[in-house]
């Protein structure tokens, strides 16, 4: 039924002499899709060539609110996080984590071993009703600075 329209439209704008102008016009019309936006060229970019570098700085350090996972700083931290969080996507954070004084002292240890700091360790675990403090200190035992995790959001505080 379509094509049969189609031609029909074609035909009948050919006769009355509105040629090929005509049949631009009605193909125009059946929602052909937008054409893709050309590619920017990267080398004449401010700022060096490389994927993403087409759009105007803005934010923090020139890029966007976390920058792109391409570029600056805060984009590789972001890109890696997000991998991180897919390779974990099994485990959902629950709302009231109920953390234990033991259970503070490994989630500091894992970030110290995280960041490749072998030496520094957990010392002066003291539990409180809403939150567990403790401390970061060197192998001898000096303090270095203190901290305080709430127990039911796993938000760390620096208390000095």
């Amino acid at each position: 039924m379509r094509k049969t329209i189609m031609l029909a439209l074609v035909a009948g704008s050919l006769a009355a002499g509105g040629g090929i102008a005509a049949v631009a016009t009605e193909a125009h019309a059946q929602g052909a899709p937008p054409a893709a936006a050309p590619a920017a060229d990267d080398a004449t970019m401010p700022g060096g060539a490389g994927p993403g570098m087409h759009r105007p700085p803005m934010g923090f350090m020139g890029h966007g609110p976390m920058g792109g996972a391409d570029r600056g700083p805060m984009g590789r931290m972001h890109g890696g996080m997000m991998r991180r969080m897919r390779a974990f996507a099994l485990i959902y954070p629950v709302a009231d984590r109920n953390l234990s004084g033991a259970d503070v002292q490994k989630i500091a240890e894992a970030f110290l071993l995280f960041n490749g700091n072998h030496t520094w360790k957990v010392t002066e675990v003291k539990e409180e009703p809403n939150r567990v403090t403790f401390a970061l200190a060197t192998p001898d035992g000096t303090a270095i600075a203190h901290f305080a995790m709430d127990r039911h959001t796993a938000r760390p505080q620096r208390l000095n």
